[in-house]
């Protein structure tokens, strides 16, 4: 589910960069190959982090239930 609902994000934002993120600051300064290197990183790393904390949420839930249930 939670796959579906950031790739829609992903979707309707059309490939446009993070506002405020330091790589698409240092995008701004660097020729045309390496700028757009680095805006895709950029838009694909707010995709990993939002997985990646989601995760942590669930492990640690997980771990509060079976120690709930111990």
């Amino acid at each position: 589910m939670e796959l579906l609902l950031q790739s829609g994000r992903f979707l309707l934002e059309k490939g446009r960069p993070p506002q405020g993120s330091m790589l698409t600051t240092v995008a701004g300064f660097l020729p045309p190959p390496f700028s757009i290197y680095l805006s895709t990183l950029a838009r694909y790393s707010v995709f990993l982090w939002t997985i990646l904390a989601d995760a942590g949420v669930v492990i640690f839930a997980l771990g509060i239930a079976s120690w709930w249930n111990s």
